[in-house]
């Protein structure tokens, strides 16, 4: 069995348990947009979820989940209740998910969007010195400075990062790699669990405010988008760009973040053509994506990074029928292709 996918209905309860009881924060994705809420409570049958009342809900609606629980971001699918409380307090209700996708598909997920951060260090022998934070993951970090470093590779250094108001790390990392003025760093040994939960917390909030905050936007517009939708499932934004160019005027291009939630959005926009981001090392996020998947979504598994021959295995493997190895300019074949599953999509059924 897959082990980034949890099934067993006592785990499921465990994992809820220590949300509600650490208050996790979760995003909600609903048919008419993104909303955010906390866990608060679990009973027999329902979770309890406060700061949530008064969405724009339909009855019985199917929603997904996102949320983080010490170290892992987990997914799942469930349905609205209705209306609850506890102690008081006005809740929203949703059913327990039947299985929960662990997001941690790779072992350190990294943000890249994470504000002014100045981060300090020391070598024990010079003095101290500051870079800012270009990148960070459980993992490690990635630092820009101003001048070149006078560290080397395989060196330790006594690092300090204020990642918010409440929020600071003293750990040890080791430089990984130096390109001109840019270190790679890994903590070296690992976070302390406390530090680590604190951090995974972090990166999720604020991979969900950088990936996830069109969403509502592009939900909202979903009853006026066009019969020739186009979704791209990707986390890089230079394939967005690059593929619209190659699908002027063949139809509308969305993105949505490459991971469960982005894929839930993406099937509420009901695409003419879904296309899947592949990248080499990407199997197993995209095992549980396909598992996602309806046999009758139109889907295009797009390569890159990967030629031919590897694209149609991984297809195969994963039970696509359509695949592409993209690079831009994609010419002429991939618009035959594109214009084929259109053509298809909008004929009637049946005929």
């Amino acid at each position: 069995m897959d082990r980034s996918v949890v099934r067993e209905v006592k785990e499921i309860r465990a994992i809820l348990e220590v949300a509600c009881l650490n208050r996790e924060h979760l995003t909600i994705l609903a048919r008419d947009g993104r909303f955010e809420a906390d866990f608060i409570h679990l009973d027999d049958h329902s979770m309890h979820l406060a700061g949530a009342t008064g969405l724009p809900l339909r009855p019985d609606e199917e929603l997904a989940l996102c949320f983080p629980v010490g170290t892992r971001t987990l997914e799942g699918n469930t349905r609205l209740q209705g209306p609850g409380q506890v102690a008081g307090q006005a809740t929203l209700r949703v059913a327990l998910p039947s299985m929960l996708l662990d997001d941690e598909l790779r072992r350190a997920p990294r943000v890249t969007r994470v504000g002014q951060v100045e981060a300090t260090f020391y070598n024990g022998h010079q003095s101290l010195r500051t870079g800012r934070l270009l990148d960070i993951s459980t993992g490690g970090l990635k630092l820009g400075l101003t001048q070149a470093p006078d560290v080397a590779v395989g060196e330790a250094l006594a690092l300090t990062l204020p990642m918010d108001d409440h929020f600071r790390i003293r750990a040890t990392a080791v430089v990984r790699w130096i390109t001109g003025r840019t270190l790679g760093l890994e903590f070296q040994p690992g976070l302390d669990r406390a530090t680590l939960a604190l951090l995974s917390r972090w990166v999720f909030l604020t991979r969900e405010q950088d990936t996830h905050a069109p969403a509502p936007a592009v939900a909202a517009a979903r009853p006026a988008v066009a019969a020739g939708t186009l979704v791209l499932v990707a986390d890089d934004e230079t394939i967005e760009d690059t593929l619209r160019e190659d699908l002027e005027g063949l139809g509308t291009l969305v993105r949505t973040a490459g991971d469960a939630v982005g894929l839930q959005a993406a099937l509420l926009l009901r695409p003419a053509i879904l296309f899947l981001h592949a990248g080499p090392g990407d199997r197993a996020r995209l095992e549980a994506l396909t598992g996602l998947l309806s046999p009758r979504t139109p889907c295009v598994l797009l390569g890159t990074g990967m030629d031919a021959a590897e694209t149609a295995r991984l297809a195969a493997d994963l039970g696509l029928g359509r695949h592409f190895p993209y690079q831009h300019p994609a010419g002429f074949f991939f618009q035959r292709l594109v214009r084929g599953l259109l053509l298809a999509e909008t004929a009637p059924r049946g005929s």
